[in-house]
């Protein structure tokens, strides 16, 4: 629409030409929407060409199975075939209506200056079209830095070197003996096992808890974990109060208890240390309270949660490694783990691998963002150029008597370029609330997110300032440097 619209003047002649030669406006109407109609389906060809050539770097991208067969699907044929005429009678619509408007007296007598018509709805869709490119450059810098805060964010534990399996075999029945083999490595500081991995939640959940002082009609949805000795101490958690579980005290296997911080808030507890918490029949103590830590992923906030000593409930070994000579130590886990559970594979894992799967999809999300921006940045950029050639034809003579009388280059460049800056400005105001709201909308489905930095719209639109200027700068400078003489009798 633009091109067609900037150019008008080119065929004005022609529609003049054909109407006082007795062509009806509709005659010229088919005429420019099959022109569009036709642009659209070698457009659809060359996209399926296109599609069929980059489908397998976009299924590894997505991590999805896709495949273009359409000689089999008919349905989809006809779908492809109406989008193609769809796309072509918008795309013509304008510039149909607008070209077979002329007046052919008008036209003919040359008062009809090539461009000026339709330059307001020209703006329009330049200004569109930046629009478009901000909103798409905003939300990638939006994605790009939650997922660098989420992998940044403290989440209470250290995840470093740290592996786990699961236990198969006689692992669960001799797991302190096993535990004792294992850390007569040098290269493994700890071992503990855990019924959860703690990216992926806990093991129970239930509001039947009962404690003292609680509200008799309040009811809260406490998660369990079970967990053995040293738990704490290989993660590199924390205890904010009271202590953790100790072979010294042989109650601590039956009687005790520790929660977390949010635990101890959703029960309002102000000194929860000797407290009783009790699950139907059975008492216990709570002797500690463990800080915060994300045993979910950063979706979700941090509920209350109770860690009971449970070695027997314990389904997954965790082995803490110095980070020197990592394969070898996994080697001699390997050796050890196969005398407890011959015949089972040796399948383990790195929690911090772990915990990146679970941002995996918002990844995905990013990098489609980013691919989509380039593209809308070229597309903007093709337009650009277009655009600017037109503009510099257009303002031939002008430029020339601008030379004349002593203009520089860069005067010329700055006057060519200064109308695109202000569409740009005008594009940025507009879409700078509704990229603001898309992307507050995307960070609400995260717990603990990053803010919106005003830095991130100045950039966006600072980029597409800049490339659009060196879009149009190549134009400008080439009519900035023509000779004027040639300018003032160029026609």
């Amino acid at each position: 629409m633009n091109l067609a619209t900037a150019r008008s003047g080119n065929r004005a002649k022609e529609v003049g030409m054909r109407k006082v030669a007795g062509a009806h406006r509709s005659s010229i109407i088919k005429q420019f929407f099959g022109e569009s109609i036709l642009l659209a389906f070698i457009a659809l060809f060359l996209s399926l060409i296109i599609v069929k050539l980059l489908l397998p770097v976009f299924n590894n991208l997505a991590a999805k199975e896709l495949s273009l067969d359409i000689s089999r699907n008919l349905l989809g044929l006809l779908m492809l075939f109406g989008i193609a005429l769809l796309t072509g009678i918008i795309s013509g619509s304008y510039p149909a209506i607008f070209l077979s408007s002329f007046q052919p007296v008008k036209v003919l007598k040359g008062s009809l200056r090539s461009g000026q018509k339709g330059s307001v709805f020209r703006k329009i869709l330049v200004v569109t079209q930046f629009a478009l490119t901000i909103l798409l450059i905003i939300c990638t810098g939006v994605v790009y830095n939650q997922l660098n805060y989420l992998r940044n964010n403290k989440l209470g534990y250290d995840k470093e070197h740290m592996i786990y399996m699961g236990m198969r075999g006689d692992m669960r029945t001799n797991f302190d003996a096993l535990k004792n083999e294992l850390l007569i490595n040098s290269n493994i500081s700890g071992v503990t096992a855990s019924s959860n991995v703690p990216t992926y939640g806990y093991t129970s959940s239930n509001s039947l808890w009962r404690w003292e002082g609680q509200n008799p009609d309040e009811e809260t949805l406490m998660r369990a974990v079970f967990i053995d000795y040293d738990y704490f101490k290989t993660f590199g958690m924390e205890i904010a109060e009271g202590r953790s579980y100790s072979k010294e005290f042989s109650t601590d296997t039956t009687e005790a208890i520790i929660i977390n911080e949010a635990a101890v808030k959703a029960m309002k507890m102000e000194s929860p240390l000797g407290k009783r918490l009790s699950l139907n029949e059975h008492s216990f103590k709570i002797i500690g309270v463990v800080k915060n830590y994300n045993f979910r992923s950063l979706h979700q906030v941090i509920d209350p949660l109770i860690l009971i000593y449970k070695s027997q409930a314990s389904q997954v070994l965790f082995a803490k490694l110095k980070s020197d000579n990592i394969s070898q130590t996994i080697g001699y886990i390997e050796k050890i783990r196969e005398k407890f559970a011959p015949g089972y594979p040796f399948n383990y894992h790195f929690l911090d691998e772990s915990l990146d799967d679970l941002y995996r999809s918002e990844e995905r999300i990013g990098t489609i963002f980013r691919y989509f921006s380039v593209l809308a940045i070229f597309i903007s950029c093709l337009g650009l150029f277009g655009l600017a050639s037109f503009m510099a034809e257009q303002r031939t003579k002008e430029i020339g008597i601008r030379k004349v009388l002593g203009a520089t280059v860069s005067n010329i460049i700055l006057l060519l370029s200064k109308e695109f800056a202000k569409w740009i400005l005008v594009a940025s105001l507009i879409v700078w609330p509704i990229a603001y709201y898309a992307a507050n909308k995307w960070l609400q489905g995260f717990a603990y997110r990053t803010t919106i930095g005003l830095w991130i719209f100045i950039l966006a639109a600072a980029m597409v300032l800049f490339i659009a200027l060196l879009t149009v700068s190549y134009q400008s400078f080439k009519a900035a440097t023509a000779n004027p003489i040639d300018s003032l009798k160029y026609e």
